[in-house]
């Protein structure tokens, strides 16, 4: 059989008539022979050549057949099934004709080969087992065809239940039908291997007022050709999140008898706390052969009073603030910050969270990192307050948080200090390589030096010298702008041996501060209480060095013989002496010192606030009383700065960011500067405006979701309008889906029309989760938000009977195949057989080249050259007087029937003339 993969290009052969009615009708003095030889073997080379331009294939007979089994492993497939199915396949496999091969493909949720084709005869034991939550019966088609050779006949065996939950296995039976290759079907039952208890369904209202006991609808039933049996249905209620308020309690208890009928319970639970809930329900029955139906989640969110987080290093400064924010009927909690939220699920349970004097050091670096998205994201609210630990002082410049407030961290230039240039003298003598904790004394102790390094402005100045006979391995001098090498270098300090020598470290110390040109030089010396020796000199070095402007501190790690001396070396130093008990506070020490020394940000002394601009936060409170300090600090270029000091520095300064607000209150709220503050009678309204401020709108109605599962997937479709009801096109939607567990999974929804986002999640275990979505226009910009549970249901595989006989029968109507047939029947011959093809277009296009020389030789050259090179043979005749005869006479037919005996006329006649014979 020939066939053509460019059918189209047979249309030249249209040419054939034409050449042969020119060539027919066109006058010539070849011989016939030659005429009609040339006609031929020039139809022949063209035949050939558009033959070779439409691809022309040959089609082979072939034989033997290729018979691929679709096994079914999916979880609905009981396991009396798989055995029936296995011997199905083992007994097919013994009547295998010798010409024929078979492989086998199982699938679940995907498709995996596990016999590749083979003539043997035998099944061993089955080795893979993909994932049997969902039936994907087109990808198991799909790959079963595939695999098919292109020639001889072909056929696929499906063995299922056709419970399919994922893909569309009606396209792959059209596509095998195109293929003329048949599928035979083997239906499976779906039913469990004993009775099947199942919990059918679970309602219950997505939102509730706090108080509202909420109304829930469970269905069960009983499957398997069993009697009715007791089991018991729970409730448990447990919170959506990790670290949410709440603990898991059995909310509802009560004895049920299952039936082949399914029946519906309609329960009242008790009313649940402010926040999202997340509700388990179970169905406990004993020996159940498939427990995997017996449990369904379901969520609901209880709105109820605001709720407010605050955050504060020493619980006792926000205890203040708490009960007055608790009088004005918002729900609030106090954590230290080793307790805060570490997810953005976690944080969200919150409106507003409150940073009470806290340094960037003590609370979690992923908490710190999700502020700024908690305020821009989710619209909520931020505020820090602030003390000796907060702002700047605390170590907040150049942080993430720093993004999300109305203020920097940066000094007013008028109050930034000159270059600085910082010496640290660390003690490693034999006595600081004990152990504390986890680390060395001598580990803690470069860590202070570190943490010095880390607040460095880049024109500042560090040394570090590890002293203990002599100097060890000294860092620098080295600008701030080199504060990396400098942390790298101190973390690979450790202990060496002896007692330090007091005056040797600090005549090291001196001749490096005596080589700085910084305005400001500051020698810092830690040391062990009871370990420095060579004592003799050092006051009176230090005394010189104080005349020279350099100032010194020290810490003393534990108190010992050498105590009084250290003390006596700060004094006379003019800086400040510490004793510490434990190695570990060094590091704190340190970073409040350099704050001091490189950024002055605290400003004590008592001033009255001076009003700004006019704002509802402010809204009738006159008369503020004085305050007593607070934290230095520049305002942004679009805060707004409702209160200030008279330096003009902000002391109340808001703003809008994102879709959340958050705000900067500079002082404390505590006893140290806001004493007369928390006795003032109008302390209440002003906090209370503050956090009424702080607390998110009403919730957008921009953005709404509906979620659903669709053939194994979790749909989850969002919809943006203006408030008039248009569609919002050309919006950036994602967010995140977080798992009960705290896990959380990145989710982008793609724009499928107008003003609707659309994502399909595959893999995604059930249970309750939270969706937080923001919508953000090209620039960025988020213009709404929305925060939801989402409930994926159990999969499909482990629901009622969902054994689909018909849709296997519909495949194989769709490809020729049978429903059911018997083993020998697999190997009936097919009156579909695709052929062997072999392309022939070379060869072809070869045939043409050769045909064409000899198609012009025969017309043109060949004879001709023939009959020169025997008239050339001829030998001369002579005359009786030696002289050459004349040659004989060409008849003028001839000649003029022969272009080339023309041509040797005219050449004769061109030699007689040249010797005047003419």
């Amino acid at each position: 059989m020939l066939t053509f993969i460019f059918p189209g290009a047979l249309w030249a052969l249209l040419l054939l008539p034409l050449i042969w009615l020119l060539t027919l009708a066109a006058p010539t003095r070849l011989a016939p022979w030659r005429r009609w030889g040339g006609l031929l073997l020039r139809s022949l080379g063209l035949s050939a050549l558009v033959l070779a331009l439409a691809g022309a294939q040959l089609g082979l007979p072939a034989r033997g057949l290729s018979l691929v089994f679709i096994l079914d492993q999916s979880d609905s497939v009981p396991l009396a099934q798989r055995a029936r199915a296995e011997s199905y396949v083992k007994q097919a496999l013994a009547q295998l004709p010798v010409d024929a091969r078979a492989a086998l493909v199982v699938f679940g949720s995907t498709a995996l080969v596990e016999r590749p084709f083979s003539s043997e005869r035998t099944l061993g034991q089955l080795r893979l087992a993909p994932d049997g939550r969902r039936s994907d019966l087109q990808a198991a088609l799909q790959l079963g065809l595939a695999m098919l050779p292109a020639e001889g006949q072909r056929r696929i065996v499906l063995i299922s239940d056709g419970a399919e939950n994922s893909g569309q296995a009606r396209d792959a039976a059209r596509l095998a039908a195109a293929q003329g290759v048949p599928i035979e079907v083997l239906t499976l039952s779906a039913g469990a291997d004993g009775p099947d208890g199942q919990l059918l369904r679970l309602e219950l209202p997505t939102n509730a007022r706090v108080g509202q006991r909420l109304p829930m609808g469970v269905e069960i039933a009983l499957l398997g050709e069993v009697g009715p049996r007791a089991a018991e249905l729970m409730i448990e209620q447990l919170p959506l999140l990790p670290g949410q308020a709440g603990e898991r309690q059995v909310v509802f208890t009560q004895a049920v008898t299952l039936t082949a009928q399914p029946q519906r319970l309609n329960l009242s639970l008790p009313a649940p706390p402010p926040g999202f809930s997340r509700y388990v329900a179970r169905l406990v029955f004993a020996g159940d052969a498939r427990p995997e139906n017996n449990v369904a989640e379901a969520f609901s969110f209880i709105s109820g009073d605001p709720r407010l987080l605050l955050i504060a290093a020493q619980t006792g400064e926000a205890q203040p603030l708490a009960a007055t924010l608790s009088a004005a009927g918002l729900s609030v909690d106090i954590v230290q910050p080793a307790d805060a939220p570490m997810s953005l699920g976690s944080l969200s349970l919150y409106d507003a969270i409150i940073l009470i004097n806290v340094p960037r050091r003590a609370l979690p670096q992923r908490t710190a990192d999700l502020l700024p998205s908690y305020v821009r994201d989710l619209g909520r609210g931020l505020a820090m307050v602030g003390g000796e630990n907060s702002f700047g002082a605390g170590g907040w410049r150049e942080s993430p948080l720093e993004q999300a407030l109305p203020v920097s961290m940066d000094l007013p230039t008028a109050m930034q200090q000159p270059p600085v240039s910082v010496v640290v003298v660390i003690d490693v003598s034999g006595s600081m390589a004990q152990s504390e904790g986890r680390y060395t004394k001598v580990q803690l102790a470069a860590e202070g030096a570190v943490r010095i390094a880390e607040q460095l402005r880049d024109f500042d100045e560090i040394t570090v010298i590890p002293f203990d006979s002599e100097a060890q391995g000294v860092i620098g001098p080295l600008p701030g702008s080199q504060r990396a090498e400098v942390i790298e270098r101190a973390g690979r300090i450790g202990a060496e041996g002896g007692g330090i020598l007091a005056f040797e470290a600090l005549t090291e110390a001196a001749r490096v501060v005596r080589a700085s040109d910084k305005p400001i030089r500051h020698i810092f010396t830690i040391t062990d209480g009871s370990d420095t020796v060579s004592q003799a000199g050092a006051i009176e070095l230090a005394s010189e060095l104080r005349a020279e402007g350099v100032t010194i501190s020290a810490i003393s790690i534990g108190e010992g013989s050498d105590t009084p001396f250290i003390r006596d070396l700060a004094r006379v130093g003019e800086g400040r002496f510490f004793l510490t008990r434990s190695a570990q506070e060094i590091a704190d020490i340190l970073t409040g010192e350099a704050r001091i020394l490189l950024q002055p940000y605290l400003v004590e002394g008592q001033f009255t606030p001076l009003r700004g601009l006019g704002h509802p936060l402010l809204r009738g409170i006159e008369g503020m009383p004085p305050l007593a300090g607070y934290v230095a600090s520049t305002p942004k270029a679009s805060a707004q700065v409702l209160l200030s000091t008279p330096r003009n520095d902000p002391l109340l300064a808001v703003w809008q960011y994102g879709l959340g607000r958050s705000a900067a209150w500079t002082s404390d709220f505590s006893g140290r500067w806001a004493s007369d503050w928390l006795s003032w009678r109008e302390f209440r309204r002003a906090v209370s405006q503050l956090a009424a401020w702080l607390l998110p709108a009403s919730p957008s109605q921009n953005l709404s979701l509906e979620a659903r599962s669709e053939s194994g997937q979790l749909v989850l479709a969002a919809r943006a309008e203006t408030p008039e009801g248009a569609p919002l096109a050309g919006l950036r939607v994602s967010g995140q889906l977080i798992a009960a567990d705290g896990a959380t999974s990145e989710v982008i929804l793609r724009e499928v029309a107008a003003g609707e986002y659309r994502a399909a999640l595959v893999d995604q275990l059930p249970g309750a989760y939270l969706a937080q979505l923001v919508a953000s226009d090209g620039q960025g910009q988020p213009l709404a938000n929305l925060t939801a549970g989402v409930v994926v249901p159990i999969a499909g595989e482990y629901r009622a009977d969902r054994a689909n006989p018909g849709l296997l029968a519909s495949l194989a109507t769709a490809s020729g195949g049978r429903v059911d047939p018997a083993t020998e029947q697999l190997f009936d011959p097919l009156l579909a057989r695709r052929a062997n093809v072999q392309e022939i277009g070379l060869p072809l296009l070869g045939l043409a080249l050769l045909l064409l020389p000899l198609d012009i030789a025969i017309r043109r050259l060949f004879w001709g050259a023939v009959r020169n090179r025997q008239a050339d043979k001829e030998p001369s005749r002579q005359s009786d007087k030696g002289r050459p005869t004349a040659p004989p006479v060409v008849p003028a037919a001839a000649l003029e029937a022969d272009p080339l005996e023309q041509m040797r006329a005219a050449q004769e006649r061109a030699r007689k003339r040249a010797r005047g014979e003419d």
